[in-house]
């Protein structure tokens, strides 16, 4: 692909570690897998823009220095994220995940958000943290209100809550050749592999229904290949 492609919605999976095994997860068992500097690098090749950036997991806050060298590596390539959001469970990490976020990208974007999750199913955040949280203009804390997409351990029967949702996204992807542009929900996992779609377990998208291609071999014709794929 000679011309960098521009995406509206990039949310990148850093990492599937975790240090919390909470029943609601979309995600399932934890993996010892984080995303590779070489993953990261061939993304920053590949893209001229991305519009709205998220980062998720497993736990992010795991995954300090590969968060660091993805925003040191977005603002070298001249990629400036109009909004970014990132969800931790504070439990590890918390001063340091947000000094770098502060400094990576929180100046430059016009919607920075750090949201601390304290709901049902997480454990309660330390004192130290709350204070962190206080101190941190662009980090808050959250309560997740019920909402469970049906993946991971929220698919278990015993693991029930409230409205359960499908994974499957809303919004169909569409590659617009005009201005080179990838419209919908883009995903890219810890194995390098685009994702249509950022809520399905890690066994999901293993089993590779839902893969686009390797960020490697993202081209369009690749990329409307999988979408043909879908609609038929």
């Amino acid at each position: 692909m000679k011309e960098r492609v521009n995406i509206i919605n990039l949310c990148i999976e850093i990492t599937r570690r975790c240090n919390l095994e909470c029943v609601h997860c979309l995600r399932g068992p934890a993996e010892d897998v984080t995303i590779s500097k070489s993953t990261i690098d061939t993304l920053l090749n590949k893209v001229k823009q991305i519009t709205y950036l998220t980062i998720t997991g497993g736990e992010p806050s795991l995954a300090c220095d590969e968060i660091d060298y993805l925003l040191k590596g977005l603002k070298v390539h001249n990629i400036n994220p109009s909004k970014f959001y990132l969800v931790t469970n504070g439990q590890q990490n918390f001063s340091r995940l947000a000094n770098i976020i502060g400094e990576g990208i929180g100046i430059s974007t016009f919607l920075t958000k750090v949201m601390v999750s304290q709901d049902p199913f997480h454990p309660p955040i330390s004192e130290e943290v709350k204070s962190e949280v206080e101190k941190t203009p662009f980090a808050d804390i959250g309560y997740n209100p019920g909402m469970l997409y049906d993946e991971g351990r929220a698919k278990m029967k015993e693991n029930s809550y409230s409205e359960r949702k499908s994974p499957r996204p809303t919004v169909d992807m569409e590659w617009s050749e005009l201005t080179n542009t990838i419209f919908g929900d883009l995903y890219l996992n810890a194995h390098g592999y685009l994702i249509n779609g950022g809520c399905y377990s890690y066994k999901t998208q293993d089993q590779g229904d839902e893969v686009i291609c390797h960020i490697s071999k993202l081209n369009m014709g690749n990329f409307r290949k999988a979408i043909y794929h879908w609609k038929t």
